[in-house]
C-alpha cells in the first residue's frame, strides 16, 4: 500500500497540456515543409490569381449594366426594296452598324458561315412582296451559335427601336395634306407598329432542326470530363514511380513506350465510356426534367474522331505532368487547377458567345477550347468536316507532343 504514491491523475478531458514549446516548433515544422513544396504553393496562389484575373475579364460585360456590346461584322439585304419604309430602314442600318449590302441571300448566308459577318439581317414583308409605300416589316437574324446572345438582343432593339422612331414620320408622309394635318402620331395601323423580328442559327437553316439548350451544354462538358482524367491518370502513375514499379519494368526489359502506350489505351477507354455516359444522360435523364433530349442525329465518325483527339490531348498532358511532378499530392493539385484555368480560357466556365468578342480569340490558346469548338459543331449538326478537322489536328499534334515530352523525362530520370 503506497498511499496512491504511484497513481497518476486522470488526463483532462480536453487532452494532454498544451505546451507553448511543443507548438512553435511544431508549426516551425510545418512551414518549413510546406515552403519546400514550391509548385504545390504556386498552385495554391498563382493559379487562384489567373483565375480571377481571367474571369474577370471573360465576364465584364455579362455582369455590367453599363456595357455596350461589341457588335460584330453584319451583312444585310432587303427582299422589298420598294417599300419605303424599307428602303429607309436599310439605310440606317447601314449608317448605324456599318452594314454590308448584299443582293442575293445565298451570298450572304455564304458570308454568315464562313465567318466573314457575324450577323445576316434580312428585310422582308410578311404576304406580300408587291410594291407598297408601307409594309409591315419583318426581320429575319441569321445568327453563328457563337456569336453573343447579348449582341443579338441588343441588335433586336435596335431595330424595333429605329422602325418605331421613323414609322410616324413614314405615315403622316404618306398622307393626304388634309389627313396629313389631322392624324396624330398616336394613331397607327396594329399592324405596322410593331417588326416581326425572328432569330435563327446557322445551323437551324441548313440542318432545319431546332436544337435545346443540352445541344449546345453537352460538348463543352464532355471535353471538361475527358480532360479530368488528368487526376486518376496522374495519380496512378506518380505512384508506381514511387513504390519502383516502373524501375522494377525497366529492369525487365519494358521500355517507357510500351508504359505509356498501355497507360493512353486504359484509360483512352475509361473517356469512350464517359462520352457514352453523357449521351444517355442527355437521352434519357434530360427529358425527365422537362427539357428537350439530346439529339443524336450527327456524323458519328466525326464524334469518333474527335473524341479520340480530345482524348489524345488530355491523356498527353496528364502523363506529361506526371513524369515532372514530385507526389500524388502535387500532380493532382497542379492538374485539377490547370485543368480549370484551361476550362476558363478555353469557354467552358463561360461560354464563348458570353465573353466579349475581343476575349473570345482567348479560346484559341486552350486545348480545352479547341475540343469544345470542334465537338459543338459537330453536335449541332456540322457535316462539312473541313469545319472541325482543325481542331482535331492542333489537339492531336498538342498530345503527341505531350507524349514526346513525358517520354523525354521518364528516360531523363532513368
Amino acid at each position: 500500500m503506497n498511499g496512491g504514491a504511484g497513481i497518476r491523475p486522470a488526463p483532462s478531458p480536453w487532452g494532454v497540456r498544451l505546451r507553448p514549446r511543443q507548438i512553435w516548433s511544431l508549426l516551425v515544422k510545418d512551414w518549413r515543409c510546406l515552403l519546400h513544396d514550391r509548385h504545390g504553393l504556386a498552385a495554391l496562389f498563382i493559379m487562384p490569381a489567373l483565375f480571377i484575373l481571367i474571369m474577370s475579364l471573360v465576364m465584364q460585360e455579362a455582369m455590367s449594366y453599363d456595357a455596350v456590346p461589341q457588335m460584330p461584322a453584319i451583312g444585310i439585304i432587303n427582299r422589298t426594296p420598294d417599300a419605303s419604309g424599307h428602303r429607309q430602314m436599310t439605310k440606317r442600318l447601314q449608317a448605324d452598324l456599318s452594314a454590308g449590302l448584299f443582293t442575293d441571300q445565298a451570298a450572304l448566308l455564304a458570308a454568315l458561315e464562313a465567318k466573314r459577318i457575324g450577323i445576316a439581317i434580312v428585310l422582308s414583308s410578311p404576304g406580300s412582296t408587291d410594291a407598297e409605300a408601307i409594309a409591315p416589316l419583318r426581320v429575319d437574324l441569321l445568327v453563328d451559335d457563337m456569336t453573343p446572345v447579348p449582341v443579338v438582343n441588343a441588335l433586336r432593339s435596335r431595330i424595333e427601336q429605329g422602325w418605331g422612331q421613323q414609322l410616324p414620320k413614314l405615315l403622316i408622309a404618306n398622307a393626304d395634306p388634309m389627313a396629313r394635318a389631322l392624324l396624330p402620331p398616336s394613331m397607327l395601323d396594329p399592324t405596322l407598329i410593331k417588326a416581326q423580328i425572328q432569330i435563327k442559327s446557322l445551323y437551324e437553316i441548313k440542318g432545319h432542326t431546332h436544337f435545346g439548350a443540352v445541344q449546345r451544354v453537352v460538348p463543352a462538358w464532355l471535353a471538361f470530363g475527358i480532360f479530368f482524367i488528368v487526376l486518376p491518370l496522374s495519380a496512378v502513375f506518380v505512384q508506381e514511380r514511387q513504390l519502383g514499379t516502373l524501375s522494377r519494368l525497366q529492369t525487365m526489359g519494358v521500355g517507357n513506350s510500351s508504359v505509356i502506350l498501355a497507360k493512353a489505351l486504359c484509360f483512352g477507354s475509361v473517356n469512350g465510356l464517359q462520352v457514352l455516359v453523357m449521351l444517355l444522360v442527355g437521352v434519357l435523364l434530360v427529358p425527365l426534367l422537362g427539357m428537350q433530349a439530346l439529339s443524336l442525329h450527327f456524323d458519328w465518325p466525326a464524334l469518333g474522331l474527335m473524341t479520340a483527339a480530345t482524348s489524345l490531348a488530355a491523356l498527353g498532358l496528364a502523363l506529361a505532368l506526371s513524369a515532372w511532378a514530385h507526389s500524388v499530392e502535387q500532380a493532382s493539385l497542379i492538374g485539377g487547377a490547370l485543368n480549370v484555368m484551361l476550362a476558363a480560357i478555353g469557354g467552358i466556365m463561360v461560354p464563348k458567345a458570353v465573353m466579349p468578342l475581343s476575349l473570345q480569340t482567348m479560346t484559341a490558346l486552350s486545348p480545352l477550347g479547341w475540343a469544345n469548338e470542334g465537338l459543338a459543331r459537330i453536335f449541332l449538326g456540322e457535316q462539312e468536316w473541313s469545319h472541325w478537322l482543325g481542331d482535331a489536328a492542333r489537339l492531336s499534334v498538342f498530345g503527341i507532343g505531350m507524349l514526346l515530352l513525358a517520354a523525354w523525362q521518364l528516360r531523363r530520370q532513368r
